[in-house]
């Protein structure tokens, strides 16, 4: 496609060094121009596709239209269009493209061209930004790989074997390998997930300051949330502060500009900074921890106060999450008699898709099984909140139980709101997941660990990920999963049972262990999550920057 479009080397060099999204901007019109770079970056994500198999839809050749433009404009203006003219950024899949599919990894939503951009796309083309393809998701965004019937399997750019991470894990391999920038969703750590498992910076904002019109979802009771993925902290501060201070055209966004004042001063303000280690559910792996303590201690020398943070009735805000999710797309599809066409392509989803059919009796029957031999009580209510409402066939749920669950979520988020204004905190560092990136086989037996992540699109606070905080060495081995699953020291099994013996950590810290005695994930950054207070992402940045800054 780009073989006649060559660029000198030494040009595609030039390119590579500027590093941060304001200084490719600068360059625009001096060093090089916007056709320039949108071939340079075209090339590069056409070859990580080749070995990776990340693009959904690839638009280069409305994206060297738009750069000529953009280079019109600037030869005859002497200006750039936009503060982020000529920054060539990729978008994951459910972004909607003009004449291009949104398909969330479906078969069924191949070949019907979407007629018009998404809000945020607008905005982006506006500031002068060149969207030039989108990237793969899941099948029907709702796994932890990226993996779907209409695309196949995405792989990790550094090691194969590891995971992604989540909905946008293609966005990001694709951002670490190519461009400076790309645009993602985040439900329940669909963006935050990936960023740590690819090393680069994210943030979730809270929901309404950027905007979700015309973005495609699955979810009917979770708001997926937009927001960048980026290499730096100083871009994404920089993106973040472009976006939400140029003009609005989607009238759901939150009119609040960029508070630079607020991000100044929050620099220089000694905060009251929360940490969790561990939610009642999974605790933090030793390699997590780690990476919680270290920013713990670099901010605790630097003056600030440090408090640990238990989270308000973990498990009830678990078994809730789960009642939402009831994706209403998801529930036609699997009642299609079509499926059964595609199950050789739909193999290692299979399970998911029996499940999810299953009648509430088999659940019912189930929970009480759990309940009994496994003395866990948490399995039991999470497995009384799958299913449909009928006890012998599937049946979605109804539009009164979905009404009960987000009356439910307004009471948990008040809950959560009392105790982080008890605690009278600022901010709060977490792992961004129980356990450190970890291979594609061992996602099912770990996702327990996701209410990190999940748990602050519960009560939507804006979140941001530092990576590379540390790394998974060989002594984070656990010798004695029990005893560290329940922070206690018993003596033998017989004495947690009776005392809710925590299965769901249990099995995760085991998959864990496995993975670091096979030497596959040994020496694998790990990030932190850094939580902000609802529509205070300018306070979160300037955290974000001086834990940065503390442990560097």
């Amino acid at each position: 496609m780009l073989a006649h479009l060559q660029l000198p080397s030494h040009l595609s060099v030039s390119i590579d060094q500027a590093t941060s999204i304001q200084d490719l901007v600068a360059g625009c019109g001096t060093k090089w121009t916007c056709e320039q770079l949108v071939i340079h970056y075209a090339t590069k994500a056409l070859d990580l596709d080749e070995r990776l198999n990340l693009i959904s839809e690839l638009f280069v050749d409305e994206a060297l239209l738009r750069a000529q433009q953009l280079d019109k404009h600037m030869k005859e203006t002497a200006s750039p269009l936009g503060p982020l003219h000529g920054l060539v950024i990729v978008l994951s899949d459910e972004a909607h493209i003009c004449g291009h599919d949104t398909t969330l990894g479906c078969v069924c939503g191949s070949f019907q061209p979407i007629q018009q951009d998404a809000f945020l796309v607008k905005q982006l083309k506006d500031l002068g930004a060149i969207p030039i393809l989108k990237t793969s998701v899941p099948w029907h965004l709702l796994f932890g790989d990226t993996s779907s019937p209409l695309y196949g399997t995405a792989l990790h750019r550094e090691r194969p074997v590891l995971s992604l991470g989540g909905r946008c894990g293609s966005l990001g391999q694709m951002v670490a390998g190519s461009v400076l920038c790309g645009f993602g969703t985040d439900t329940i750590g669909g963006l935050r997930g990936p960023s740590n498992h690819a090393n680069l910076y994210c943030l979730k904002p809270t929901l309404n300051r950027l905007s979700f019109l015309t973005l495609q979802s699955t979810w009917d009771t979770l708001e997926s949330v937009p927001g960048p993925m980026t290499r730096s902290l100083q871009d994404l501060t920089h993106l973040f502060r472009v976006m939400v201070s140029c003009e609005r055209k989607d009238p759901t966004i939150v009119p609040l500009p960029f508070d630079n004042l607020k991000y100044e001063s929050s620099l220089q303000k000694t905060m009251t900074i929360g940490y969790v280690l561990d939610d009642d559910i999974m605790r933090a792996s030793p390699a997590c921890k780690r990476a919680v303590m270290r920013c713990v201690r670099a901010l605790t020398e630097q003056g600030h106060t440090l408090v640990p943070v238990k989270i308000p009735d973990s498990q009830g805000a678990m078994i809730l999450l789960s009642k939402l999710y009831s994706p209403s797309k998801v529930s036609k599809q699997c009642m299609n008699p079509k499926l059964k066409e595609m199950t050789t392509s739909l193999s290692p989803l299979m399970p998911m898709l029996i499940f999810m059919k299953l009648p509430k009796l088999t659940w019912n029957l189930v929970a009480s099984l759990v309940s009994r031999i496994l003395d866990d009580p948490l399995i039991a209510q999470l497995a009384y909140s799958f299913g449909g409402q009928s006890l012998f066939g599937y049946k979605p749920k109804t539009e009164d139980s979905l009404i009960e669950c987000t009356g439910d979520r307004k009471q948990y988020c008040r809950l959560f709101s009392q105790t982080w204004e008890s605690l009278g905190l600022d901010c709060m560092i977490t792992p961004v997941h129980a356990c450190p990136p970890a291979p594609v086989c061992s996602s099912s037996l770990i996702w327990p660990g996701s209410l990190y992540s999940s748990l602050f699109s519960l009560v939507d606070h804006p979140v941001g990920v530092i990576p590379n905080v540390t790394q998974v060495e060989r002594n984070d081995f656990i010798t004695n999963v029990i005893h560290y699953a329940h922070n206690q020291r018993f003596q033998w099994r017989h004495q947690v049972r009776g005392k809710h013996f925590k299965f769901l950590g249990v099995m995760g810290l085991e998959e864990l262990n496995h993975a670091i005695h096979d030497r596959s994930i040994l020496g694998v950054p790990v990030g932190v999550q850094v939580v902000g207070k609802r529509f205070q992402e300018e306070e979160l940045l300037a955290t974000m920057r001086i834990i940065q800054e503390s442990i560097e």
